[in-house]
C-alpha cells in the first residue's frame, strides 16, 4: 500500500500571523496540511527555510491588502512529498532534495511549516552529487538561504544597474563602471553581491580588472 505521511497526520505546526501586526505571529500546531494546488504543484516536507526581511516585514504591511491567517515565510529547502499530474517524476522524485523561492508572497501563504505546496516551476531539484558525502542538514541549511538573497543582488547588478560580461563590461546607460560600492557587505544579500561582482570583474582582461575597484562596507 502506497501513501503519503502527510495523509495520515492531517495537521502541521507553522508560523502563522493571526492579522496585521508582527505581534500576531504565532507558532501554531493545528495547521491544515495542504492539498496540490493544481497539476503543476509539488507538496515539499520542509527541512530548512530562510529567515528575510521582509519575512518579518511582511506582518507589519497592509500594502497591498493581505488576507489572515497566514503561513510567513520565501525561502527553504526540504523533500518532495507528493507531486502533481504535469510535473516530471524523473526528476522530482519522492525524497527528492530540492530548493525553492516562495514568489508571490503577497498572493499565499508561505513555507515556515511542516509541509509547503507551490508550483514545481519555482523549485529546484539539488543534484545527488552535491548532497554526496555531505552532512544533509548542513547542506539544507546553505540552501534555504540562497533564493531570496542571491536574486535581489542579481537584480540590483544585472537588472538595474545593468553590469554586462565580456569585452564591453558596461553598466546603467552604457557607461563604464570603474568603482562600485557595496554597503552592508556582510548581509546575505551583500555577500551574494560580492560573489558576483567578482565573476563580473574575472571575465574582463586583464587591463580592464586593474581599473575596477570594489569598495565593501560593513558595521563592526
Amino acid at each position: 500500500i502506497n501513501f503519503h505521511i502527510s495523509e495520515i497526520k492531517q495537521k502541521m505546526k507553522a508560523w502563522q500571523v493571526e492579522k496585521l501586526g508582527f505581534d500576531n505571529l504565532q507558532l501554531i500546531g493545528n495547521a491544515t496540511i495542504p492539498e496540490l494546488a493544481d497539476e503543476n504543484s509539488i507538496r515539499v516536507k520542509m527541512l530548512a527555510v530562510g529567515l528575510n526581511p521582509v519575512d518579518w516585514k511582511i506582518c507589519d504591511w497592509d500594502f497591498p491588502p493581505l488576507s489572515y491567517p497566514r503561513i510567513i515565510g520565501a525561502d527553504g529547502a526540504g523533500i518532495v512529498d507528493n507531486i502533481g499530474a504535469a510535473v516530471d517524476g524523473t526528476k522530482f522524485v519522492e525524497g527528492k532534495t530540492l530548493v525553492f523561492f516562495h514568489g508571490d508572497m503577497f498572493a499565499k501563504s508561505g513555507p515556515f511549516a511542516e509541509y509547503y505546496v507551490h508550483d514545481h516551476r519555482y523549485m529546484t531539484a539539488v543534484p545527488e552529487e552535491f548532497l554526496k558525502e555531505k552532512n544533509v542538514d548542513e547542506v539544507v541549511n546553505q540552501l534555504a538561504s540562497i533564493p531570496c538573497p542571491a536574486m535581489t543582488a542579481y537584480q540590483c547588478l544585472f537588472n538595474k544597474l545593468k553590469l554586462t560580461f565580456g569585452p564591453q563590461l558596461t553598466g546603467l546607460n552604457k557607461k563604464i563602471v570603474n568603482t562600485i560600492v557595496v554597503t552592508c557587505a556582510a548581509g546575505g544579500v551583500g555577500g551574494f553581491t560580492l560573489q558576483m561582482l567578482k565573476m563580473w570583474r574575472d571575465s574582463m582582461d586583464e587591463e580592464r580588472k586593474e581599473k575596477i575597484k570594489i569598495i565593501a562596507t560593513c558595521s563592526e
